[in-house]
This record gives C-alpha cells, structure tokens and sequence, in this order.
C-alpha cells in the first residue's frame, strides 16, 4: 500500500463514508470506494432569451459590444438594430450563460440603456455561434 494511501487515501474515504460505501480489498491491501450517494447530474436545459433594448442604442458600438459578451459567456444567436431605434437580441444557452451575458451586456452599455424587456422560452438550438443580423 502506498504511503500516501496510508496518509490521506484512508481517512479521506473514512470521512466520505456518508457519500461512499467503503469497503476493503485484501488482494490490494487497500480501500476501495463505491459511489452510492447520488446519481450525475442531468445535463442543463438551453433555454432562450429575446431582449430588446431601449435608449441611445443605435450607434455607439451597441451591436459590437453585444458579440463579444456572446463571445465571452458562450451565448449563441444574434443581435439587430429595428427601424424603430431599438436593438433587438435573441441568444441561446444554459441560464447561467445567459445571466453571464445579459449582465454583462446591460453593465458595459448601461449609459445608453434606458430600459429592456426580455422575453424567456425554450432553446431551438438553431445557432452554432452569435452574430449580427442586418
């Protein structure tokens, strides 16, 4: 058996023995643990945000910013300026990269952001990055 089995291996798996059911192995001399305690995690659910934005956000590098938030967070979807001077955004991604990139969006473009709606449902998974629609 090892020195470090016989140092930290045993009174680690001693002291998970609520997460493990510890067992002993003769032929190894040592310890061997079985998980019991809890299944993986289901992976996360995608879901999708549209967030249209108001204020002086036409024109001062809105659209840009936005990409390299996606960029940064791992968001995927796009972002346009409307006719009526808004900019409408619509990303995809776990909640917590959409958290990441809404915050990050609204706290680097607040002076011009007056106020934004958005708008929750599920992820279709129809993009593979995050661009700019004309």
């Amino acid at each position: 058996m090892s020195l470090f089995w016989q140092t930290i291996g045993k009174g680690f798996l001693k002291a998970m023995k609520s997460r493990f059911l510890l067992t002993s192995c003769p032929d190894l001399g040592d310890f061997t643990a079985t998980c019991y305690h809890s299944a993986p995690a289901p992976p996360m659910k995608d879901e999708r945000i549209r967030v249209v934005f108001h204020g002086r956000v036409q024109g001062v590098g809105f659209r840009a910013r936005t990409c390299e938030a996606a960029r940064t967070s791992g968001a995927r979807g796009w972002v346009r300026n409307n006719a009526d001077g808004t900019v409408e955004c619509v990303a995809e991604g776990s909640k917590e990269v959409l958290e990441l990139f809404l915050g990050d969006v609204l706290s680097s473009m607040s002076r011009y952001v007056r106020s934004h709606e958005v708008s929750r449902g599920d992820a279709t998974g129809e993009f593979a990055g995050f661009g700019v629609h004309r």
